[in-house]
């Protein structure tokens, strides 16, 4: 299928780029493997290698959802608490405002949804969902427990929907050569 030579070419790729610059390209193809191919076990074996070079880089929660898929739940859970002390850190310096969306998803796959939520809101009010946030949340596995909530969907369509008033907002701009 398409979708299939998508993700063997999003694959072909990150290999390429592992060539030259291995410690970007690592996190990618784990991040392919785990989300594209939903091969957990193989996107690990690269998390493992990435975080080898990489050891200070703070998306170790992207690598504890592939440890906690892969069934060593405890070594993921001291890698979130660990991610999350991490981002406090930086947010007591004044950095990473926009991590917030990571702390949140952190949050909710621990369990503690109602300070996920909070956060969640806080984040897109004031940072107003960028790089297409409001779509990749209905896929990040961060966030797989709210998915079915109502309050979830409703935050999420209300997301979506203020970005599809400024894109008509901008179209009708064009369109009056405003533009």
């Amino acid at each position: 299928t398409n979708e299939e030579l998508l993700m063997s070419k999003c694959i072909e790729l990150a290999e390429k780029w592992n060539k030259i610059d291995s410690s970007q390209a690592l996190y990618h193809m784990a991040e392919a493997y785990c989300y594209l191919k939903n091969d957990y076990v193989k996107g690990l074996e690269v998390y493992e290698r990435y975080f080898k070079i990489s050891p200070l880089n703070s998306n170790s929660h992207r690598w504890a959802i592939a440890l906690y898929k892969t069934g060593r739940q405890k070594e993921a859970l001291a890698l979130f608490n660990s991610s999350l002390e991490q981002y406090k850190k930086l947010s007591s310096l004044g950095r990473f405002d926009s991590a917030q969306y990571d702390v949140s998803g952190v949050y909710a796959f621990m369990g503690n949804k109602k300070r996920a939520y909070n956060i969640l809101k806080i984040w897109g009010a004031k940072e107003h969902w960028p790089w297409g946030s409001p779509s990749f949340i209905k896929f990040d596995p961060l966030f797989e427990s709210l998915w079915p909530e109502k309050e979830f969907k409703d935050l999420v369509q209300a997301a979506l929907n203020e970005k599809k008033k400024l894109r008509d907002k901008i179209q009708k701009m064009e369109e009056r050569g405003e533009l």
